[in-house]
């Protein structure tokens, strides 16, 4: 973290260096700006992550596979889990694929 902190201060001293009109104008100004727009280039973004399983799901759905065909190639002992289980994960995929703006119907 120290190699992250001296690049910062190097980082820093040139804005002032090149920026130092508009920072006297209005500093406050100025470093609210400053941090806004470094924030939007560094992670994370905006919104929630995504899953790597849902992002695999989503790909199979758009290829055509039924929920419970994506669920059993996802977790293997999906067949071997109770009905009310199996029902709720069915529910679980639907809902987050919904969210990423794909419909799916069928049951499981």
């Amino acid at each position: 973290m120290q190699a992250l902190e001296q690049m910062l201060r190097k980082f820093s001293a040139k804005m002032k260096r090149q920026f130092a009109k508009e920072i006297a104008r209005d500093p406050a100004k100025f470093k609210k700006q400053a941090v806004r727009l470094l924030r939007r280039t560094l992670p994370p973004g905006r919104g929630r992550p995504n899953n790597p399983r849902y992002d695999e799901a989503a790909r199979m759905a758009d290829q055509g596979k039924a929920v419970g065909d994506i669920l059993r190639s996802l977790d293997p002992s999906f067949d071997s889990l109770d009905p009310w289980t199996r029902m709720l994960a069915a529910r679980g995929l639907r809902a987050a694929l919904r969210r990423r703006g794909r419909q799916l119907g069928e049951r499981v």
